[in-house]
């Protein structure tokens, strides 16, 4: 399975302000599960691959500062329980939610170039929730 999302994240409107925004990411994952009845659980797991964005805007002076980086990574989920019904000769519909964590590494972003201590540096982590009713 392969998906590509696009998050527009909220920036903040003061003169000083750092932020990072994820422009999209993708994932590529396989599934391995058991169904129980009713039921089917499961574990994911895989590469995610994100377009990320860091800025900093210091307003006037000095100028701001951007970096934008494409990385490779790991994604990582499991789901809440995943009910099917069991009806012969009608349409069936069956529920899914899923949680994922995604670990695009390690960010930095350098405020000036003549000093080399004047960096801040964060991991590129998020979570992901899906919620969907298939009808087939």
């Amino acid at each position: 399975m392969v998906a590509v999302r696009r998050l527009p994240l909220p920036r903040q409107a003061s003169p000083s302000a750092v932020y990072t925004e994820l422009c999209s990411f993708g994932d590529i994952k396989g599934r391995l599960g058991y169904a129980d009845g009713p039921a089917l659980w499961f574990v994911s797991g895989g590469a995610a691959v994100g377009d990320i964005l860091h800025h900093y805007n210091a307003g006037l002076i000095p100028p701001s500062v951007s970096a934008s980086d494409t990385r490779w990574g790991r994604i990582a989920g499991a789901p809440a329980p995943n009910t099917c019904s069991r009806r012969t000769g009608r349409p069936r519909s069956n529920t899914t939610t899923s949680i994922s964590y995604i670990d695009l590494g390690k960010g930095s972003l350098q405020y000036d170039p003549l000093v080399a201590i004047n960096r801040s540096e964060w991991s590129d982590t998020f979570q992901t929730v899906k919620a969907g009713l298939n009808y087939h």
